[in-house]
């Protein structure tokens, strides 16, 4: 009974543990306040959710044109969607030799309320540029051509 008490205080305490790493390793408001105090280079993110297929595909199109713009690429996801289908959904991508298996590899979940507000989440992808002034208005949503990636990310710089 001992034993069993313990393994499941051991359980409890690593639960814990996992679930306050997890809550503290997401893109905040925090974090886009960062985003918009660094001189020099704008960003785009881009939230995808492997529950849209196509929003994981157009990744690197995305990424493709951020960075031909000068703009960092921030990927980010739906913090709802549990970690194992994030996983199976990038193993997916780098099992057909997409090149936005790279692209989201370092997403982070979307826990910024000013940008979930926003409706970021309403459809994926949803992208915002962000530049000296801010975020921009208006985002960019729905896979899309890459060079009507391009062009939408022009129209908000």
């Amino acid at each position: 009974m001992v034993k069993r008490m313990g393994k499941t205080c051991a359980a409890i305490l690593i639960a814990a543990l996992a679930t306050s790493a997890r809550a503290t390793a997401c893109f905040d408001d925090k974090s886009l306040q960062a985003l918009d105090t660094l001189q020099g280079q704008g960003a785009l993110l881009y939230v995808w959710s492997p529950r849209m297929a196509l929003s994981a595909q157009h990744a690197a199109s995305a990424q493709r044109q951020a960075q031909r713009l000068g703009l960092r690429f921030v990927p980010l996801h739906d913090a709802n969607v549990p970690q194992a289908e994030l996983d199976a959904a990038r193993q997916r991508l780098l099992g057909l030799g997409l090149d936005s298996a790279n692209a989201v590899a370092s997403s982070l979940p979307l826990c910024a309320a000013s940008l979930i507000e926003r409706d970021a989440l309403r459809h994926f992808p949803t992208a915002f540029v962000v530049h000296a002034g801010g975020v921009h208005r208006y985002p960019i949503v729905g896979a899309m051509p890459e060079a009507a990636w391009g062009r939408s990310i022009r129209q908000r710089l």
